[in-house]
């Protein structure tokens, strides 16, 4: 039988020697580091692998091997290796991302004690004989205090890494199970020496954060939320909490159980036009309210859905409800002061036939307070994105529009003298895309939570109750009839089940 055969681009030491020598592996060893070399030993020794670390591996040296099974990666990352032309050939690509995960740690260590003592410049100053900058060292800080770990490096997590920044956490620790993108978040921030994850489980044993962002697709929120709580992280968690009232249950469950914090990223109630609102409803200033109105129109095309693949999908997602359209419904439910009674609703797919939930949604509920609340959401505009709440009451009435709801447009108020105008000036704000820019007053009020051992602003309770209120729109939707609140047990599993009754 032919011995298995490997290139090798970078030299063996002993060990690695012993161990393909004892397995009977016929090895080659690269002569000289350059593609003209390499095209030509290959095509030569014909091998079933190669073995690299830094070295690039491009399509014409997998074109040259006719027998190339496998090609495996000494370290982590896998920009050095053509991975669509390796897939293409059905070559398989293996890597060892833990293979230097103790060097990293101390790497990271070491730069962050630099950093925090000035290490670099204080070095240059010595040796330039100003032995009293030691007595100039107020710029310096100790490690001492909160950290972060970000499970979930995605598009949204862009928002809860700059935030965390803000307000100067130090970044624990990222992970992801792509590391490309753990890495990629990093790079944005100019963040280096940081440790990255690809096994949450691993990042919360070796790096024990104090405050963990849950920020993966949402299927995934319930269990990470619950590990990471009974590791006794505080939690910030990425709407939606959860697709079931069940697991959302059992992360505040898990919660009251240790003690800790945790909140959910229902960040546009720290807009400063919601928050004006908030004030005045609070007041009274509006009297009895009458309905509200949240209009919400998105453009999501199919490049959206198709990457990543989970996106529309009941099993990880849901529709423009769950996805979008939940930071609206939060605000609805929010603003009305009150809890829902009832719900009949719509739901459809109107133009997104490549998933399986729903591209707009139409509701209208019933509150406890007497008042109404009505909905209408889409994903389908070819337009500007906006998102627009308005409050009727019977002493003012009160609009609110813009990008996630940060521009305040209409405002009567009988009692308030003050002008659409002064106001509007005072609390309108243009977020640069429809994240809004919550999330770093979503971070502060966490913190100082955390701190002063006291619930946060928004906690999970109230995850769970947005929840609740896009899962019963989805009944309503499947099967035709208004639906009661409380909801009971139900999740966006249950949709297709009572669709096909």
């Amino acid at each position: 039988m032919a011995k298995f055969k490997v290139y090798y681009t970078i030299e063996l030491n002993e060990i690695a020697t012993h161990i393909f020598e004892s397995n009977d592996f016929e090895v080659k060893l690269c002569s000289h580091n350059d593609e003209e070399t390499y095209v030509k030993e290959l095509a030569a020794f014909q091998p079933d692998a190669i073995m690299c670390r830094t070295e690039p591996i491009t399509a014409k040296m997998m074109d040259t091997c006719t027998n190339l099974k496998v090609i495996g990666k000494q370290g982590a990352g896998l920009d050095n290796i053509d991975m669509d032309h390796a897939h293409a050939k059905d070559i398989t690509v293996v890597y060892a991302p833990a293979g230097n995960a103790n060097a990293v740690a101390e790497h990271a260590v070491m730069l962050m004690l630099m950093c925090a003592k000035r290490f670099t410049y204080v070095d240059r100053q010595f040796r330039g004989g100003n032995f009293l900058v030691r007595m100039d060292m107020e710029h310096t800080y100790e490690l001492g205090g909160k950290t972060l770990g970000m499970i979930g490096c995605g598009r949204i997590s862009s928002n809860h890494l700059g935030s965390a920044l803000d307000h100067k956490l130090e970044i624990a620790a990222v992970c992801d199970v792509k590391e490309e993108k753990a890495r990629a978040l990093l790079e944005r921030y100019n963040l280096t020496g940081i440790p990255v994850y690809t096994d949450y489980h691993k990042m919360l044993d070796e790096q024990n954060p104090e405050l963990v962002a849950v920020a993966t697709e949402s299927g995934y929120h319930p269990q990470i939320a619950i590990d990471c709580i009974r590791h006794g992280c505080n939690v910030i968690v990425e709407k939606p909490v959860a697709l079931s009232m069940a697991d959302a249950r059992r992360i505040i469950a898990a919660r009251d159980e240790m003690g800790v914090v945790v909140s959910i990223s229902q960040q546009n109630r720290f807009n400063k036009p919601i928050q004006l609102l908030r004030s005045q409803l609070d007041a009274g200033s509006l009297g009895r309210l009458f309905h509200a109105a949240l209009q919400m129109h998105w453009t999501r095309d199919e490049a959206y859905y198709n990457v990543p693949s989970w996106r529309g999908t009941y099993a990880m997602d849901g529709g423009a409800l769950m996805n979008q359209c939940i930071h609206g419904i939060d605000l609805l439910r929010w603003t009305m002061g009150g809890e829902p009674t009832e719900v009949m609703a719509y739901t459809d797919n109107l133009n997104h036939p490549f998933i399986e939930a729903e591209d707009i949604g139409l509701a209208l509920f019933r509150f406890r307070n007497g008042g109404y609340g009505v909905l209408e959401a889409t994903v389908n505009t070819c337009g500007d994105e906006d998102e627009t709440l308005s409050v009727y009451g019977e002493k003012g009435s009160v609009r609110i529009g813009g990008i996630a709801t940060n521009k305040l447009t209409s405002y009567h108020i009988d009692s308030d003298p003050r002008t659409l105008d002064e106001l509007a000036a005072e609390v309108n704000t243009f977020p640069k895309n429809v994240y809004g820019s919550g999330h770093s007053f979503l971070y502060a009020d966490v913190i100082d939570a955390i701190r002063n051992h006291r619930p946060p602003y928004v906690p999970v309770e109230e995850g769970m109750k947005a929840l609740e209120m896009v899962l019963a729109i989805y009944k309503s939707a499947a099967t035709g009839k208004p639906v009661r609140f409380p909801l009971g047990d139900y999740s966006t599993l249950d949709v297709p089940k009572d669709r096909a009754r």
